[in-house]
């Protein structure tokens, strides 16, 4: 029921049709036995669900990040705040935002207490399409608060953790790497070039020595990572319906908690993207036979 892999089974099917190259029967069949596996799997939910809330639903989850991450990166965005998710800066917004107007409209302090399931699954409900209607209002705020989420999480981070487990104490205090670069970039577009190495290069040694070790070996790791990610899809592709398959699945990985995008969002891909890895150092094929004499 969660989310990142919800629609892994239509992926998983997408791939299997792929894999025949042409809507063949034989595909068409093994996909649909994949969708009925699946939904077999789901049903107990939904009944569940709608024996316990009165409503059909497989998980409120979609619409949680709708009210409480989207609409409120969105918000911000429109704002042009830059907010980390989570703080108490990104709670006030959704509270002011979404729960207030959400309580005004739909008259929460007339209905039911909250604590019984029907009624917390319509607020969230009701909480859910006031945040769509803030989504319709800035559409662009909305998709540039997603992408940039999405970006971030392919910023090596790996240093931090190892720098705080390493010294027992969290990452040097400091500006982020992109004003900096933003400040340099900024310097040389006006032609200080000097001034523009020179704000990244205070940036630099402002850190400690083992600080700056782990970023350089974070940074070299996770490109090294990304590289043989890469040619381990292009190996795939005589092989199309794991190329279609596992490109969509980490695709998918990818982009859906766009804000609170982190590492344990993109965790789930990781077997696979090791699996792609190793299959860059292999060539595919049928092995040739052995010609008796």
């Amino acid at each position: 029921c969660k989310p990142n892999v919800v629609l892994l089974p239509l992926i998983l099917a997408v791939s299997l049709i792929c894999h025949y190259r042409c809507l063949s029967w034989r595909g068409l069949k093994e996909a649909s036995i994949l969708w009925g596996v699946g939904l077999a799997v789901l049903v107990p939910w939904l009944v569940r669900n709608h024996l316990v809330y009165g409503e059909w639903f497989l998980s409120l989850a979609f619409d949680d990040n709708l009210a409480h991450v989207s609409a409120v990166a969105t918000i911000l965005e429109a704002k042009g705040e830059q907010v980390a998710p989570w703080t108490p800066r990104w709670e006030e917004t959704y509270m002011s935002e979404i729960v207030a107007p959400a309580s005004t409209a739909y008259g929460w302090a007339e209905r039911d207490d909250s604590s019984k399931p029907p009624e917390a699954v319509r607020r969230q409900r009701e909480m859910a399409a006031i945040a769509r209607s803030l989504l319709r209002q800035h559409p662009s705020a909305f998709v540039v608060s997603h992408l940039k989420g999405v970006l971030r999480s392919f910023v090596p981070s790996l240093h931090r953790y190892w720098y705080a487990y390493v010294t027992k104490t969290p990452w040097p205090e400091s500006e982020a790497l992109r004003t900096v670069l933003s400040q340099a970039w900024r310097k040389i577009r006006n032609g200080e070039w000097s001034g523009g190495l020179k704000v990244i290069g205070q940036w630099w040694w402002r850190h400690p020595p083992l600080a700056r070790g782990l970023w350089l070996a974070s940074a070299i790791l996770h490109s090294l990572g990304g590289g043989l990610l890469i040619a381990g899809i292009w190996c795939q592709r005589t092989r199309s319906g794991v190329l279609v398959g596992s490109s969509l699945i980490l695709l998918y990985l990818a982009l859906l908690p766009g804000p609170i995008a982190h590492i344990r969002f993109w965790m789930p891909g990781v077997p696979l993207a090791i699996g792609l890895i190793g299959a860059a150092f292999f060539r595919y094929g049928r092995a040739k036979p052995v010609l008796s004499r």
